[in-house]
């Protein structure tokens, strides 16, 4: 099973890339920046579980 969230950083006034760097270094998340989907305001989180009962 996996969740995926597309979320919108706008309001931080930080691209995407910074956003994950920053997320990155205080908070040890990492995530994917919108950027490569074309979409610079957003980030992806990924949530992935293995071996459901």
């Amino acid at each position: 099973m996996a969740l995926y969230l597309f979320i919108n950083i706008s309001k931080t006034g930080m691209t995407s890339l910074e956003f994950c760097n920053a997320l990155l270094e205080s908070q040890q998340v990492a995530a994917i920046p919108g950027v490569a989907f074309g979409a610079d305001d957003h980030i992806c989180l990924s949530y992935a579980r293995y071996g459901i009962n």
